[in-house]
C-alpha cells in the first residue's frame, strides 16, 4: 500500500543509509510521514496523484534540511496540492451547478486555471521567504473572493487560515498546531463539498480502487527498498521491534 514516505527514499543522496541503514533521526521521520500519509489516502481521493507530485521536490528537500523537517515540509506542500485538486474537481460540476441563492452565475471555464496559478505562485513566494504565512493566506483569500465570489465554503476555508496564521505570526500556536489545526479545517471544508460533489467524487474513487490494485509498497518500505535498507520486525510480549540495516 502506498504512502507519501515512499518520496524520501529516491532522494537520500547524502546519507550512508545503503551501507549501514537510516539514522534513528531518518527512521523515526519517515515513520511520521508514512502516518501522515496512511491518514491522508484514506480520505483524500487525489492523494496517490498528489505523491507523485511531492516526488518531484523531495531533492532539494533532503539536501537542505534536516530530517526533523522531512515530514512538516511535506505536510505543507501536500495541503497545497491537495487544496488545486479539489478546486480542478469542483469545477467540473460549476458548469451545470446554479447559485440561486446568491444570484451569481457559475464561474467561466477559466476560473479554475487563474485560481490554480495564483495559489502556485503564492505557494512559490511563501517557500522563497517572500511572504509571510499570514500574507499568504490574505493574498489567497482574495484569489478566493475575486475568483469564486459565491463560493462561501472556499472563502470561509480562506478565512479559516487567515485567522489561523495570523495566531501562529503572534506566538499563540505553534507550526505543528498551525498546521494540525489547518489540515482539521480543510477535512471539514472537504465534507461540506462532497453533498455537491457526489457524482464527481464517485467516479474519482473508482479510478482510485483501480490505481490502488496496482499499487506498490509503502512510501517508507520504497524508501528503503531504494536506498537497499532491509528491515524485519519481531514481537515479543505484544511489542513489535523493527530493525532495518
Amino acid at each position: 500500500m502506498r504512502v507519501i514516505a515512499f518520496l524520501l527514499t529516491l532522494m537520500m543522496v547524502s546519507i550512508t543509509a545503503a551501507a549501514q541503514g537510516p539514522t534513528p533521526e531518518q527512521e523515526a521521520a519517515l515513520r511520521e510521514i508514512d502516518a501522515f500519509a496512511t491518514a491522508q489516502r484514506k480520505s483524500d481521493p487525489h492523494y496517490l496523484a498528489i505523491e507523485d507530485e511531492l516526488l518531484k521536490r523531495v531533492d532539494e528537500m533532503i539536501k537542505s534540511q534536516p530530517p526533523a523537517q522531512w515530514a512538516p515540509t511535506l505536510k505543507r506542500w501536500y495541503f497545497s496540492l491537495s487544496e488545486r485538486a479539489h478546486a480542478e474537481e469542483r469545477v467540473k460540476i460549476r458548469d451545470v451547478e446554479q447559485i440561486a441563492a446568491s444570484g451569481i452565475s457559475a464561474p467561466s471555464p477559466a476560473a479554475p486555471d487563474r485560481y490554480i496559478d495564483r495559489m502556485e505562485a503564492l505557494e512559490k513566494d511563501l517557500l522563497a521567504g517572500k511572504l509571510s504565512p499570514r500574507l499568504h493566506a490574505l493574498h489567497a483569500l482574495e484569489a478566493a473572493r475575486a475568483i469564486f465570489p459565491a463560493d462561501a465554503h472556499l472563502i470561509a476555508l480562506r478565512e479559516s487560515k487567515v485567522a489561523l496564521a495570523t495566531d501562529y505570526e503572534l506566538g499563540n500556536i505553534t507550526r505543528t498546531q498551525y498546521d494540525e489545526r489547518w489540515a482539521r479545517a480543510r477535512a471539514a471544508w472537504q465534507q461540506n463539498a462532497d453533498a455537491r460533489e457526489h457524482a464527481v467524487l464517485q467516479e474519482m474513487r473508482a479510478e482510485q480502487a483501480e490505481t490502488e490494485r496496482r499499487a506498490g509498497p509503502s512510501l517508507g518500505d520504497r524508501i528503503r527498498q531504494q536506498r537497499g535498507i532491509r528491515c524485519t520486525s519481531t514481537t515479543t510480549f505484544g511489542t513489535t521491534t523493527t530493525t532495518c540495516r
